[in-house]
């Protein structure tokens, strides 16, 4: 019979993949990762099978832990602007606190080794966020869910390099940042 598998040993691998992977990019051999880890490779592939299970594992992952961040206290009955603007902050305050995490969400949602089906597990956890997206979509003349999103992202990260440059003016970067966001989606106070 099998010995179960460790749940430390688990975590230890994949923050050990979230180190690495923050030295040195998606190209850090999974020698380096079972060095950080103070784990063998036989141990890393009984776990994991290969490097590419283990990255798109440790995305879901980290994609796991910020939708818990985005999720907890989502306004469902509030206005669109008020469900948008929890999203953002939410965002750039996990981003803030986890920068080692969002440096590798960011090199791992534009990486060829992640499956179709982990991109759709993604979106099926911030199925809420993906929601609020489609309300901005159809409420005004920017039907691409995909170009707001893109937009939204582009100025999200911009805002967290400044937050992190700034820690003393988190606020007024993240209000900033929602407003030319919004701004940016074409809505407008009335609309909000």
């Amino acid at each position: 019979m099998a010995r179960p598998l460790d749940p430390a040993k688990r975590t230890a691998i994949l923050n050990a993949a979230i180190h690495c992977i923050q030295q040195q990019g998606l190209h850090a051999s999974t020698s380096a990762i079972t060095r950080e880890a103070n784990v063998s490779a036989g141990t890393l592939f009984t776990y994991f099978p290969d490097k590419v299970t283990l990255l798109n594992c440790l995305l879901l992952e980290l994609a796991g832990e910020m939708s818990i961040a985005l999720m907890q206290g989502f306004p469902v009955e509030a206005s669109i602007k008020d469900k948008a603007f929890h999203a953002w902050q939410a965002y750039v305050v996990w981003s803030r606190q986890h920068a080692d995490r969002r440096h590798c969400v960011k090199q791992l949602m534009v990486s060829c080794f992640i499956s179709e089906e982990t991109h759709q597990a993604i979106q099926g956890m911030l199925k809420s966020v993906y929601e609020v997206l489609n309300e901005l979509g159809a409420s005004h003349h920017c039907s691409s869910v995909e170009f707001i999103t893109a937009v939204m992202g582009s100025l999200a990260e911009t805002t967290i390099d400044f937050v992190l440059r700034e820690p003393e003016k988190e606020r007024h970067y993240i209000e900033m940042g929602f407003y030319m966001f919004w701004q940016a989606a074409g809505m407008t106070s009335e609309k909000a």
